[in-house]
C-alpha cells in the first residue's frame, strides 16, 4: 500500500509540475512565437532594401571609364596599388573621392586621383545600380 501511495503522490508532483509549466510557459512561448515572427519580417526589410552589387562585367566598365584617364609619365617600378573610395549621385556623378590607401608611389597615387576628377561621371546601365560608394583597387600594371 505505501509503494502505490508514492507512485501517487509521485504522479500528482508530476502533474502540478506540468500543469505550472503550462501555465507559465503558454505566454512565454507565444512570447518567443511573436519574436521570431518579428525577426523575420526585419530580415525580409533588410533582405529587399539593400542595394544588389552590381555584376562582375558592370564593375570592370565602370573601373576602366576612371582607368582610361589615367596619366602617367613616369615609370613606376612594381605593382603598387592605391585604393581610392569615390561617392557617387545616381546619375553618375562623382560627387566626392578620397584616398584611402597610399601606394606609397606619391606619382601614382596623385595620377589615380586626377583620373577620377577627370572622368566626372561613371557609366550607367539600364539594369544595373550603381552603387552609392565604390572602392576602387588601382594599379599600373593591372
Amino acid at each position: 500500500m505505501m509503494r502505490q501511495a508514492d507512485d501517487f503522490a509521485v504522479l500528482i508532483a508530476f502533474a502540478l509540475a506540468f500543469w505550472c509549466y503550462a501555465v507559465h510557459a503558454g505566454p512565454a512561448e507565444e512570447q518567443r512565437e511573436e519574436n521570431l515572427r518579428r525577426m523575420a519580417r526585419i530580415q525580409n526589410a533588410t533582405a529587399l532594401a539593400a542595394p544588389k552589387a552590381p555584376s562582375a562585367a558592370y564593375a570592370m566598365q565602370i573601373a576602366l571609364a576612371v582607368r582610361k584617364s589615367i596619366h602617367l609619365d613616369t615609370e613606376i617600378k612594381g605593382n603598387p596599388e592605391a585604393v581610392v573610395r569615390i561617392e557617387t549621385a545616381s546619375d553618375g556623378r562623382i560627387l566626392n573621392h578620397n584616398l584611402v590607401q597610399s601606394s606609397g608611389v606619391v606619382e601614382w597615387d596623385t595620377s589615380v586621383l586626377q583620373a577620377i576628377v577627370r572622368t566626372e561621371r561613371l557609366p550607367l546601365e539600364p539594369n544595373e545600380a550603381l552603387p552609392k560608394v565604390i572602392v576602387f583597387h588601382f594599379r599600373p600594371n593591372e
